[in-house]
Order: structure tokens, then sequence, then C-alpha cells
């Protein structure tokens, strides 16, 4: 099943069903071998794969509200075509479901990460259908003041065991078999949100260096191999001995929201777990963790690594844009803005920590956007049938597209390109300790020591830890219904 998307992509590309938008088109270098057997299996698989329905569901010209952040209305509503591939695809997604369903759709717009709804709710008021608010605020606002459907018993037709809903997000949050927040492939911003490692193919071929694609698919790429290309990749290119992010080529380049938020995913472990009970415990504080962030630090000091300590990452992303960095970790969705880039780049995982893990993990930024249905919802039946049918021909549609729309940003969208977004897309991890409302001295632990001058964990939680805790028993208490 996780392979779908893959073969539904390769097959538009021989049938030509997934068009470029602007400079994207340029390249049309798609040699894919395979191409019959690739069709007909992609195909089959999508005709064993559809969404549950009732079959006489029709809604009268229902308008089906997306209440969201200012800026992200184009991912779920597009008024018309305009010609660019992502937007058309929404488009279509939504005429498709309209057709089926006979619903419209619109949104309203709040500009502070979408936490306005909760006045409404509290109001009694059912104004809107779904609430996709910042991650962290889905739980803080919405979720854990009992404002959102449990999606596990008040959504008859949402079935989160398909494709088109994370599995992980599904079982993370779930606690004490409560599950208030969600997120699938309603949303093409989750994929957009995932961390990934960019790479410079110029400077690789600079070094007669074959991509790392083949690596990643023979489960090589570690911390380990990612370190010896970044400290040998690196360069003084104006000779002053010492190397500088302004002037000089570096292997490497991260900010304190990236690698040391994420560094901690890629070694399969967690900030917050759930316990026989199937409640929230911390599970963060071991051997494995304090290894992982003495040896992620330490690395960090060899030559052509490069930490920024800011909010603000420019620096480092102007160093990759202008050709002098090798590996930047990043968003899927940043993707785009190096559109002006002279040299090309490619897509891949970010390294595992070290060859005991078994899959690519990477987190998914708790910037991106979650799913809550107000619980005053008047018909949350129908709620659940138009999820289903958007959450299902997104990932059949808009997904795909959105691979194409990524992977022609600077380079050919070749079979390898493709498998490294699927393995991406696949190892995503959605903690439930680093969403939910924890404090900001746990949740957000790397970025918390980038700013303590020894980086040492074992000091810095033992100062955090009576405090998490209580918050931790809060949680749970509220799961439990207390």
């Amino acid at each position: 099943m996780k392979k779908f998307v893959t073969l539904l992509l390769l097959a538009s590309m021989l049938t030509g069903t997934i068009a470029c938008g602007g400079t994207a088109s340029g390249n049309e270098d798609t040699t894919v071998s395979g191409g019959t057997d690739t069709t007909t299996e992609a195909v089959t698989t999508e005709e064993i794969l559809k969404p549950d329905l009732p079959a006489d569901a029709n809604y009268d010209g229902y308008e089906f509200t997306f209440y969201m952040r200012s800026g992200q209305e184009k991912h779920q509503v597009i008024e018309e075509e305009s010609g660019e591939t992502i937007d058309d695809a929404i488009y279509k997604r939504n005429q498709t479901v309209s057709d089926l369903l006979n619903v419209t759709f619109t949104t309203a717009v709040d500009s502070s990460n979408a936490t306005g709804a909760k006045n409404s709710i509290l109001a009694g008021e059912d104004a809107y259908d779904v609430i996709l608010p910042h991650g962290r605020y889905a739980f803080s606002v919405y979720a854990m003041e009992g404002l959102g459907l449990d999606w596990h018993t008040a959504l008859p037709y949402v079935d989160m065991d398909q494709p088109w809903w994370s599995q992980d997000a599904r079982d993370n949050f779930t606690v004490s078999d409560k599950l208030y927040a969600m997120v699938g492939d309603i949303s093409y911003a989750a994929l957009g949100s995932t961390k990934c490692m960019f790479f410079n193919k110029n400077l690789f071929d600079e070094y007669g260096w074959d991509y790392p694609y083949q690596t990643v698919l023979d489960g090589d790429w570690t911390w380990a191999e990612f370190l010896k290309l970044s400290t040998e990749g690196s360069k003084d290119l104006n000779g002053d001995t010492k190397l500088e992010v302004a002037t000089d080529q570096i292997g490497f380049g991260t900010t304190w929201w990236g690698t040391p938020i994420n560094i901690l995913f890629t070694a399969d472990q967690h900030i917050a777990s759930k316990d026989d009970n199937n409640e929230l415990v911390i599970t963060l504080n071991n051997e494995r963790t304090i290894e992982i962030f003495e040896n992620f630090f330490k690395s960090m000091e060899e030559e052509g690594m490069y930490l920024h300590m800011a909010d603000d990452g420019t620096p480092v992303y102007n160093a990759f844009r202008e050709g002098r960095v090798l590996f930047l970790e990043s968003l899927i969705g940043s993707a785009e803005t190096y559109r002006d880039m002279e040299n090309e780049f490619g897509i891949i995982p970010c390294p595992k920590y070290d060859e005991t893990v078994d899959e690519y993990i990477t987190g998914v930024d708790a910037s991106t956007s979650l799913l809550i249905v107000p619980v005053t919802a008047s018909d949350a039946e129908r709620t659940s049938v138009i999820l289903e049918a958007l959450a299902y021909y997104s990932w059949k549609d808009v997904i795909p597209t959105y691979y194409d729309v990524a992977l022609s940003v600077k380079y050919a969208r070749d079979e390898e390109s493709v498998e490294m977004m699927d393995i991406i897309r696949e190892g995503r991890r959605f903690d439930v300790g680093y969403y939910i409302n924890l404090p900001m001295s746990i949740n957000s632990i790397g970025w918390q020591l980038c700013k303590r001058e020894d980086h040492n964990f074992t000091s810095y939680y033992a100062s955090i830890e009576s405090n998490a805790l209580v918050e931790l028993e809060k949680l749970n208490e509220f799961y439990r219904g207390e």
C-alpha cells in the first residue's frame, strides 16, 4: 500500500496526467523503466482502495467551511483554475467532491494561528466544519479545552486505517483511547512541513561523488556517513583560514529549530510516549538521549558544520541559495523558495542517527496544521463523509501532484527522486510530546539546549522535570475525564 503514491506518480509521468507549472516544466527527462507494468499496478491499487461512503449521500449544496490561518487558504479552497499545478489540483479535488456529494467549499481566515474559533464554539455556534490551527494550538486551544470531537467515536465515515490518514499521527495523538486532533493528506501542507535534507548536486559533481540516493536505498545513510561528507565538503573560499557562513563553503547548515529538534526523532526517540494504560509518560530522560545530544553538539564543532543560533535562518538559507552549502536541513515545502538557485539540488531523507535505526524517521514541524472538528458540529456524520472524500481525493490526486511540483523545482523527475519523497513521507513522526501542550522547556528540548553554553542534557532535564511532570499529569487527567 505504501508505495501507491510512487506508482501513481510514475504512471502519471508516463501518461502525462500530471502537468508541470512555471519554470518547473522545462525538464522533461523522466526516464522510467517498466512503464506498462507500473501503470497497471497503480491502477489496480487505486481500484482496490476506495473510500467507503454512503452511496446516496447528497447534501443539497451545503457550504462546508474551513477555518484556517491567514495565508493558508489555498491549501483547501481555490476559486478557479489558473495554470498553477498544485492550485489546479486542489480546485479539481474540490470539484470532484462537490459533484459527488453536492457540497461547496469556503474558508474563514484567522491571522492568529486559527485560534479565534474558540469563542464561537464556546458560544455554541455551529459556524465552522473543520478548524486547521497551528499544530500546538490545536491541542492547547481546542483539544485540551474539550472543544473538539473524538475522531474515534464521532466521525463514522472517517476510516483512519486508510493510507490517506497518517497512521503515525493517529497512534501518537491517541491518549486513553481518545483522539481530538488529526492530520492526513487532506492538507498537502503536512507533507510540506516535513523535515528533509537538501544537497547541492553541483558540489557533489565538483568532488566527483555519487549522489547519495543509493546510500539511502541501501539503508546506509547514517549521521556518521553524512558527517564524513559534510566535513570533507567544506572549503575556505576567501583564504582567511576560517570558515564563515557569509563567505565560505560549508558542509552542513541548520538552525536551532532544525536539526537540534529533529536529531532526536532520527534516532527513533520520543519526547513522550504511552504506557500500558495508554496514558502519557515522558520518555526523554535516558542514556540514548544523553548520547544523541552529546554527539550532535560535538559534531557541530567539526569544521564545516554550521548551527545558526537564531530564529531567523536567513544567513544559512542564503548561503545554500548561493551554492555554498553542501547539505541543508529544511522543510520539503521550502524547495520552491530556491527556484532562483543557479545550482541544482536534490532532496533526500535526513540521515538515521545510527545503523541501529531501521528506517528514515523525520519530524513534521509543529507549525503544520492539524484538524479539529468542533464539538458544536450539528451533523458530524456529514462532516465525516466530506472529510473522508477530501482526504481520499487528495491522496489520489493532490499528493502525487505535490511530489511533482517539489521534484521539478531544480532537477529531473527521475525515479530515484520520487523514491526519496516516498521514503520521507513514510518516515514522518508526529511525536505527541512535541505537539501537545507540555512546557516549551521540554517539548522543544533541542532548541533549549542550544541556548545553554554547555548544551548538557542531564543537568538541564533535572532542572525542568518536576514542572514537566505536573503538566503531564494534568494532561492525563483530562484524557481520563477527571
